[in-house]
């Protein structure tokens, strides 16, 4: 398999060292396992998801996380889509978060917890175009969570991506 994009990693992962263990996510003090097959599966959902709600190429969609699977999931997905990621430091300001996802042009956001939830509403109230749809890796009451982009993903046409 030739590898020329970073999400073409994940075909050929699958094919040559799909294991049950490709990632572990720490759960309430447990780590959990995430297959390779499962990563597969949700970061075709995320492009899908996406895809469906009119993002595409070269949009941008910002991450605000920690490290955890589900920052990894939507980073390929983002990429695989052909739009293009903007990783956010969870410690800056919000005055911050204002300029770049004006700058930017921000149209989706991920969001791993309420802190970082909070900001990102403060940061997008009276911009003039804020950013349309927002996510969170954590669930929280009155905000979409990551699992309503993947049932889009799931429900979307199966991925036809190309080289």
């Amino acid at each position: 398999m030739d590898i020329r994009r970073t999400f073409d990693i994940l075909p050929h992962l699958q094919q040559k060292y799909n294991k049950p263990d490709c990632f572990a996510a720490k759960i309430d003090g447990k780590y959990v396992p995430v297959s390779t097959d499962t990563v597969v599966e949700k970061v075709n959902q995320t492009s899908l998801g996406l895809r469906s709600l009119g993002i595409g190429k070269d949009d941008k969609v910002a991450i605000i996380s920690m490290n955890r699977p589900e920052w990894m999931f939507a980073d390929f997905g983002i990429a695989q889509l052909g739009a293009t990621s903007v990783p956010m430091y969870p410690s800056i300001t919000v005055e911050d978060y204002k300029y770049i996802f004006t700058d930017a042009g921000v149209k989706a956001v991920f969001v791993s917890d309420k802190k970082l939830l909070d900001k990102v509403r403060e940061a997008t109230q009276g911009l003039n175009i804020p950013p349309e749809n927002v996510f969170t890796f954590d669930k929280i009451e009155g905000a979409r969570h990551f699992d309503e982009l993947l049932e889009l993903g799931k429900k979307a046409t199966p991925p036809t991506w190309s080289p």
